[in-house]
Order: structure tokens, then C-alpha cells, then sequence
């Protein structure tokens, strides 16, 4: 009996290390800056691998106590390409030598989470990274990700494929090359070829129309006649100059020193705390990707 109840507590041992060693070792979660407990990493663990499979794209968590030497953007970028992640993703990165956040979006996503709408999903989630509860904010992150993708299936919103093909959710079908409908959320609307043709017509001619009155109107009330000088307006006798003259009042000058060049000067960057790296840029490996982030 004894030897029954030490071989449970073996077991059970062994399976606590094997669950810490899966959450430590997971490549969806790189906690190199040693932000998380144990415990706090199997949460968001169990978080991320949910978002995932409800979505069917890799999210990956990182932290990290700097950036090689890079920029934040070049640094998530290439950590997602080198990482060897799906071509539909996110990588969300905190990094503590800048204390930047940034999120990089690959494949599919790069239109399903634009940087407008990273920077509204990350906006609640600073104030938790600025008081360094990093679960917390990871863990909303990560929520707030989620009800976002369930929104985008929900309005049925267009996708983009790595091949850089627009995918509308629209069915197009031709039909004897006057007719052609589409479908869009389970409804068909049909257009008639022929139809949009006379209409095209009709808009034409009244324009036309329209244009033809408005310049014989315009003819009909043309009745002034140019007039060279001022002769005709003025009454015979009624204006004698005697005499003019001439004085000087004063004069005002204005100076303004010229701009001086200032061969100093540095381009780039951005205001208010933000990292920017906003829209589809390349990465170093020459793939696609979108983004955003800021600073906490």
C-alpha cells in the first residue's frame, strides 16, 4: 500500500515538472525577460493556445531585456520569420531596455489587425505594463485579441492572402456576359449589364442636356457691352481738378533674420510616447508584415 501511494506521488510529480517544462519550453511563449511566474505562464499558455485554436493562426508572447541592438519593429519582425511561425500570425513583444510593447502581424492578419486597431486593443492594457503587472496586461492582450478576430468573422470582413490576393467574400457569377450577381453574408443581389448601360446612357444625354441650357441662358443675359474708358460714365462738366500735390507721409520697413540650417537635425521618430512601424513595411528577410506599438 505504501509502496502504491509513493509511486501516485511520483507520478503526479513528475507530471507538475513535465507541465512546467511544457509552459517553460513552448515556443508560443519566450518569457526570456523572466516577467511571469511559473503559474502565470501556464495561464497564458493555456490563453494563447485557446486564441489559436479558435482562430487558426500562431500567437506568440515575448519579452525580452533588449533588442540586439535593433529597432523594436526589426526586432519582432525577424524574430517571428526566424521563428519558424505560421504565415498567418502575432508576436507581441515586451521589451524592457526601451520599455517598448509592440505587436507584428503577419499573413492574413497584417489586414485583420490593422495598426488603427492595435493601437485600440493595446490602449487599456498600458497602465497595467506601466505598474509592471505583466500577466495581467498579457492575459487582456490577449482577451481583447480574441473578441476582435470573432468580430472581423462576424461582419464578414475581406481577408488577404500571403500571395497579396484580395479575397472579398464576394461570388461573382456571369451569366450569358449581360448579367453577373454576387453573395454576401447568404444574400444575392443581381445586376442587370444591359440595364447599367441604359442608365449610363440617360446620365450622359442629361448632362449634355443641362449643359446646353446653361450656356444659352448664359448667352441671353451677356447684354453689357465692353467699354474702354471711363467717358461714357462721367456727366459733362460735372469733375474739375484745379490743381494736385504730392506729399510723402512716411515708410515702414520689416526685417526677419533668414532660418539658419541646421545640419543636426533628425527625421523620423514619432510623438506621444508611440513607437509607430503603423502599416505594411518588409522585414529583413523580405517578408510582410504590419504592426504597431508604443511605449509604457
Amino acid at each position: 500500500m505504501k509502496k502504491l501511494i509513493l509511486l501516485s506521488l511520483v507520478l503526479a510529480w513528475l507530471f507538475i515538472l513535465s507541465t512546467t517544462a511544457l509552459a517553460a519550453d513552448s515556443p508560443y511563449l519566450i518569457d526570456d525577460a523572466d516577467l511571469f511566474t511559473e503559474d502565470e505562464e501556464q495561464l497564458l499558455l493555456d490563453e494563447i493556445e485557446a486564441v489559436m485554436s479558435a482562430h487558426e493562426i500562431d500567437v506568440v508572447i515575448h519579452t525580452t531585456p533588449d533588442t540586439d541592438g535593433k529597432d523594436i519593429v526589426s526586432y519582432c519582425d525577424d524574430y517571428y520569420d526566424n521563428g519558424g511561425y505560421a504565415a498567418d500570425g502575432v508576436i507581441f513583444v515586451i521589451s524592457m531596455a526601451e520599455r517598448d510593447y509592440y505587436t507584428s502581424t503577419a499573413g492574413n492578419m497584417i489586414y485583420d489587425l490593422p495598426s488603427y486597431e492595435i493601437e485600440s486593443l493595446c490602449q487599456p492594457i498600458v497602465s497595467y505594463l506601466s505598474s509592471g503587472d505583466y500577466c495581467s496586461a498579457v492575459s487582456l492582450y490577449l482577451q481583447r485579441l480574441d473578441e476582435h478576430l470573432d468580430s472581423v468573422k462576424e461582419s464578414g470582413n475581406y481577408d488577404y492572402d500571403y500571395e497579396h490576393n484580395y479575397n472579398y467574400d464576394y461570388d461573382y457569377r456571369y451569366d450569358d456576359g449581360y448579367d453577373f450577381s454576387y453573395t454576401r453574408g447568404g444574400h444575392t443581389v443581381t445586376f442587370s449589364l444591359s440595364t447599367l448601360q441604359s442608365e449610363i446612357i440617360i446620365i450622359v444625354l442629361s448632362v449634355a442636356a443641362a449643359a446646353f441650357i446653361t450656356e444659352m441662358l448664359k448667352r441671353k443675359m451677356n447684354t453689357a457691352v465692353k467699354q474702354r474708358d471711363a467717358n461714357n460714365y462721367i456727366v459733362h462738366g460735372s469733375f474739375v481738378l484745379n490743381g494736385s500735390h504730392d506729399f510723402f507721409i512716411g515708410s515702414h520697413v520689416s526685417r526677419r533674420p533668414l532660418p539658419q540650417q541646421n545640419n543636426n537635425s533628425h527625421h523620423g521618430g514619432g510623438g506621444g510616447g508611440h513607437s509607430g512601424g503603423g502599416g505594411v513595411h518588409v522585414s529583413s528577410g523580405g517578408v510582410h508584415h504590419g504592426g504597431g506599438g508604443g511605449k509604457f
